[in-house]
């Protein structure tokens, strides 16, 4: 693992994660420069930035497979083929917040509301925030500390 001196705020972090895993989700390459100018551009921060949050961004697509289990099991509303690739990018980041790194609920709530309303849909935060309230109430979804 390598290790950054990171001077990036936890929201532009967040973002640029989310930015990876959804590129991922669209099929696109997260490792080109073609993806890395576009990230640094759009959230207008350093390549040193972008390597540290490509490093969380490969953490999460390794555990999509569990993350996508974990968020299967509350989604009741709709198949997870069917939610937009926005939001079960969304999802996938807070799961691995909550589920994998043990972050406050409260902080997965807000920041997964906060980027529903910056890149999906004021309603999208609606239905990310009720997954994630869901999934914390469930017993069988332990919080395991990678």
């Amino acid at each position: 693992m390598i290790s950054y001196f990171v001077m990036i705020s936890q929201k532009k972090l967040r973002e640029a994660i989310l930015l990876f895993v959804y590129l991922h989700e669209m099929g696109g390459d997260v490792s080109s420069d073609e993806c890395y100018q576009l990230i640094m551009r759009e959230l207008e921060i350093s390549k040193v930035n972008l390597m540290f949050a490509m490093e969380k961004a490969l953490k999460v697509i390794e555990l999509i497979s569990d993350i996508d289990n974990k968020i299967k099991k509350v989604s009741k509303e709709y198949d997870i083929e069917r939610i937009s690739k926005v939001d079960i990018s969304i999802l996938r980041l807070a799961f691995f917040e909550r589920f994998e790194q043990g972050f406050d609920v409260g902080i997965v709530i807000q920041e997964a509301i906060r980027l529903a309303k910056k890149f999906s849909t004021t309603s999208s935060s609606t239905y990310v925030h009720a997954i994630i309230d869901e999934a914390n109430k469930d017993i069988n979804l332990q919080v395991t500390i990678v």
